[in-house]
């Protein structure tokens, strides 16, 4: 609300008038500022959720890839443990026992996605 060069003297009934409008203002302001702190308020936690499942979601990313890495290291020794191998019969032929095979008999690496 603007007051005019007049001032509050303006008014017809003079500054009671003015200041009964300035009241309606204040409480109009003050109820618009409470619903404002209300929504901060909301927006503040769902901020604070979002925060949260970015971490987990980070931590599990690192987990998996601790995982995946551990996986790929085991791997790499045992390959390097049996030496070069005829790749015919390697293919043929896949342990069941081996943990890195699936029930589908391709490796568990491939079914991981990251």
């Amino acid at each position: 609300t603007k007051i005019n060069s007049e001032g509050m003297n303006a008014s017809p009934s003079g500054p009671r008038r003015s200041a009964g409008v300035h009241m309606e203002v204040y409480e109009e302001q003050m109820a618009e500022l409470k619903q404002l702190r209300k929504e901060h308020k909301a927006m503040s936690q769902a901020l604070q959720e979002a925060k949260d499942n970015n971490v987990e979601l980070r931590s599990q990313t690192t987990n998996q890839q601790s995982v995946i890495a551990k996986l790929m290291d085991e791997k790499l020794s045992r390959i390097s443990k049996s030496g070069p191998q005829n790749s015919k019969s390697r293919s043929t032929h896949q342990d069941p026992l081996d943990p890195e095979v699936s029930a589908s008999g391709s490796p568990l690496t491939e079914n991981l996605a990251v």
